[in-house]
C-alpha cells in the first residue's frame, strides 16, 4: 500500500522535532492515500463554488467536472490535490474568467 504525506516536498527522514505541536492535529507524522486527498479536494471545490457562485450543488459539480482544473486535480502526477482548496479554487476562477488556467507551474 502506498501512503502519502500531505507535503509538497520530499521527506527523506521523519523528524518529529520538526513538527509544530499546536498545528492541525498536534505533533506527529500523518499519512493518507492520495484518493482520500483527491476526494476531499473535489468536495471542497464544489462547496466553494456553491458559496461563491450562489449555485446549486449539482450545477457546481457539473461546472467543476467539465474543467481543466478537475483534470489536473485527478492527475496525481501534478500533485495539485495536495495544495490548499483556496489555491486550487483560484486556478478554477482563472479558468472560468479567462478560459484557461493562468498559472504556468502546473
Amino acid at each position: 500500500m502506498l501512503l502519502y504525506h500531505g507535503s509538497n516536498t520530499d521527506i527523506k527522514i521523519i523528524d518529529l522535532a520538526m513538527c509544530r505541536p499546536y498545528k492541525d492535529f498536534g505533533r506527529g507524522f500523518y499519512l493518507t492515500v492520495e484518493k482520500h486527498l483527491i476526494e476531499y479536494m473535489i468536495q471542497d471545490l464544489v462547496e466553494i463554488l456553491v458559496d461563491v457562485q450562489q449555485i446549486e450543488y449539482d450545477e457546481a459539480m457539473a461546472m467543476l467536472y467539465s474543467s481543466a482544473v478537475y483534470d489536473k486535480v485527478m492527475d496525481i502526477e501534478t500533485g495539485l490535490y495536495r495544495e490548499s482548496p483556496a489555491y486550487v479554487f483560484g486556478l478554477l476562477q482563472d479558468e472560468m474568467n479567462f478560459g484557461r488556467i493562468v498559472q504556468a507551474e502546473i
